[in-house]
Formats: C-alpha cells, structure tokens, sequence
C-alpha cells in the first residue's frame, strides 16, 4: 500500500490508511485526544508498526463499553484532515453541516505551554488580519497571555493533585475491563491539558 496521507507537507490532505474503517477512525479519534498536532506524526508513532492498533475491537470498546459516541460513528467514510486554522475558522467550517461530519481536535489536550518553531501556537499577525503597525504590540499581549498560562501550569496541576496522584500510574475500571490511561485514550479518554480560551491557533481534523 502507498503512502496513508496524499501528502506529507502540507495542511490539508486525504488520510487513507489501511483498513480505512477500523484503522482510520481509531486513528482520528485518538488524534482528537492527542498533544501531538499533525495526525501524521501520531500515525508513524502509534499506527504505522502496530497493524492491530485501531482494530474492530476500537469500536467494540467506544460503543459497548463506554456507552457509544455517534461521532466516532461517522468515522468509517472517506476522511480528509484540515490543520492548522484557527478557532475561528474551524466554527466556519464546522457550520457547513450539509453532506460532511466533523471531528474537530480538543484543544485542552494540547500543550499550549510547548513552543513551535520557536513560537506559541497563536496565529501569527499576517493571518490574523493585524495591521503592519499594531503587529508588535499584538505578539507582546499573546507572548504575554502565553507565558503566564505557562508558568501556571505545572503548579496549578501540582495543587490539584497531580504530582502525587500521576495519572499515567492510575487504574481504571470500564465495563468489565481494567485500564490504564492510555488504553483509554484510543478508545476516547485521556488527559486533558488545558489552554488559554482566547488562544486562535488549535488545529482541527475533520471527515467528509
């Protein structure tokens, strides 16, 4: 089988794995749930060595024991990914509801703490419509919103509890299996990793 994505460099393109029902939609569901944000690097990573990784037992488990997700269901047709947009246009997208179905990515399990390219996942001014000579101060306020959620995080996720309960190291019981997190997360769960609201720049993937 030739390459599982029409293309490799560029922000919208066809997915096309193998065993496109049960593989494709395990692998956009647990895309949806991932801190990674390119769905072809959760794909080399999970996917590509693991052929029974997203199997018709991914779906066994989303709709007998965890009590179904419709939109899981509507992953089994011809799916196309869109990445990188912002907030804003993936609700424009979203809101052509005729003939397509949408799985868009959670942006609270994304790190908005981590760098890309040596900057914050925030849309950079060009894209953003921002006038050459408000540019400056609009980078130092995101610069500014990114950075103060950075440095809260760790301690906020200390107070709650997490240091002294990790929850990588927790058991969970669903239906009649045990799990651990990341059993859990293929079939829907996971960590959420929370950002900013006003943050513009969560990539979404969707399916037609």
């Amino acid at each position: 089988m030739g390459d599982p994505f029409s293309n490799t460099d560029r922000d919208v393109f066809l997915i096309k794995v193998e065993r496109q029902i049960d593989r494709g939609g395990a692998l956009l569901s647990r895309y949806s749930r991932a801190s990674a944000l390119d769905i072809r690097e959760v794909y080399r990573k999970e996917f590509e060595n693991d052929p029974e990784r997203g199997g018709p037992d991914f779906y066994r488990r989303v709709f007998m024991e965890y009590g179904g997700d419709e939109s899981v269901s509507e992953l089994v047709t011809v799916q196309m990914a869109v990445q990188n947009v912002s907030n804003v246009v993936s609700k424009f997208i979203e809101e052509q509801r005729i003939g397509l179905s949408y799985l868009e990515k959670s942006t609270r399990y994304v790190r908005y703490s981590v760098k890309r390219d040596g900057r914050y996942l925030y849309a950079d001014p060009d894209r953003a419509g921002i006038q050459q000579s408000l540019s400056g101060d609009y980078e130092q306020a995101c610069d500014l919103l990114f950075e103060t959620y950075s440095d809260l995080e760790e301690p906020l996720y200390r107070l709650a509890g997490g240091a002294r309960y990790p929850l990588e190291e927790q058991v969970f019981q669903v239906g009649t299996e045990t799990m651990n997190v990341d059993a859990m997360s293929e079939g829907g769960r996971g960590r959420p990793r929370g950002g900013p609201t006003s943050a513009p720049s969560g990539p979404g993937c969707w399916t037609t």
